[in-house]
């Protein structure tokens, strides 16, 4: 019978794999088609997909758990803060774009770390630059204040990066990173870019000469907050 014929030669790809459309099941073909299916579902592709979208949504519950409006700015004063960038220390570049935000957002909160960390009201305030990175306790103080953005300016790479990103993992809101370093420190790069990307914040570096420190800042906190995720 022809068409019985053309219909068992017919075959069609399903799961990756070639079974005939008219061939009775069989217990082998069945183990066979599961195994296909289940290759494609754990690929590369579905795994970085799967990823993708756990980490939409843990920055959901980020931004749910922050309180709304909250802004903090958290300003590396750690000894190499003072170098000098054109005709200004960076320490003296960061104060300009301090007083830039208090003058476009006054109830933005301050924050500065070195080994230590305090809050600030103005930039005079701020102590000049000495000690170490320690970002996680930047972070930490930031924390307490569960807001919904906190933009870090630093200028490289922290004193223990595993603790920083433990303490940004258990912040709310977003971080979005100024970077203010030498631009050739891919390490550096590399850390920040990770720790916002981890938060579902942005990650910028400021190019020498290219625009202001305070532009750089500005520009951060006018950038819109990604847009919800349906739990």
């Amino acid at each position: 019978m022809p068409e019985a014929s053309e219909a068992a030669t017919r075959r069609k790809e399903k799961s990756g794999v070639q079974v005939s459309e008219n061939l009775p099941s069989s217990p082998l073909l069945s183990i066979v088609q599961r195994a296909a299916q289940r290759n494609i579902q754990n690929g590369p592709a579905a795994k970085a997909k799967q990823a993708a979208h756990e980490r939409d949504l843990l920055i959901a519950q980020r931004m749910q758990r922050a309180r709304k409006g909250v802004k903090v700015l958290v300003c590396d004063d750690s000894g190499s803060m003072s170098d000098f960038v054109a005709s200004k220390t960076k320490w003296e570049h960061m104060k300009l774009a301090v007083d830039d935000c208090l003058n476009t957002y006054p109830g933005i909160r301050i924050l500065w770390f070195a080994s230590r960390t305090g809050e600030v009201k103005s930039a005079s305030e701020i102590p000049p630059p000495h000690g170490g990175t320690d970002l996680c306790a930047g972070l930490e103080h930031a924390a307490k204040f569960k807001p919904e953005r906190t933009i870090v300016v630093s200028d490289g790479y922290p004193d223990d990066r595993r603790r920083a990103l433990d303490a940004a993992a258990r912040m709310t809101g977003r971080i979005d990173i100024v970077y203010c370093g030498n631009d050739g420190d891919s390490e550096a790069i590399d850390f920040m870019q990770e720790l916002a990307r981890s938060t579902g914040g942005t990650s910028v570096t400021w190019q020498d000469g290219v625009a202001s420190l305070e532009g750089a800042v500005r520009k951060m906190l006018m950038i819109e907050a990604p847009g919800a995720i349906a739990l």
